[in-house]
């Protein structure tokens, strides 16, 4: 049996842009939490733990890495559909360009590491260290604000209105 979520061919409709923005706030809500618990949290010095907060911090990077810089496809959510003009927006201001431009290239890295079963992991060093970390949540930071900045006064209210869903 093939699980295939229903419509998952079609295309984002504005209609869904408010509750979209919910899980938008999640994923930049989960990278920070994330990136806080690698930094200065006791409670993942296990190994396991440690991995586990690594995974969840690379998961939710790629994926903002893909919002803030893909086309939409299919049914994938990304900035151009809140603010249109998103990439000529995002690539006028510098520190904005150069903030995608080390997401996409620390990318590649995160495949390798998350997505796929690769040599490469064993190849590469596997620690991330506290100055990669806090370069990508300040690239996300730089990139969100950007983005809110960019949003109409109603859709801005759908990124600042309470605490993203299923984050307690």
């Amino acid at each position: 049996m093939t699980l295939t979520p229903p419509g998952d061919e079609d295309p984002v409709r504005d209609s869904e842009l408010p509750s979209l923005a919910a899980d938008v706030k999640y994923e930049v809500a989960m990278a920070t939490f994330a990136g806080h618990q690698l930094l200065h949290a006791e409670v993942q010095r296990t190994p396991a733990g440690h991995n586990a907060f690594i995974e969840v911090f690379l998961l939710h990077v790629r994926n903002l890495a893909d919002f803030f810089d893909a086309r939409p496809t299919k049914d994938d959510v990304v900035a151009s559909h809140y603010v249109a003009d998103w990439s000529a927006t995002r690539d006028s201001e510098p520190r904005a360009r150069e903030a995608q431009e080390n997401l996409r290239s620390q990318c590649r890295w995160i495949n390798k590491r998350l997505a796929h079963i690769t040599a490469t992991r064993q190849r590469e060093p596997k620690e991330l260290d506290a100055r990669l970390i806090t370069d990508v949540m300040r690239e996300i930071a730089i990139l969100f604000q950007l983005f809110v900045d960019n949003l109409s006064d109603e859709q801005r209210s759908w990124f600042r209105a309470g605490e993203p869903h299923d984050l307690d």
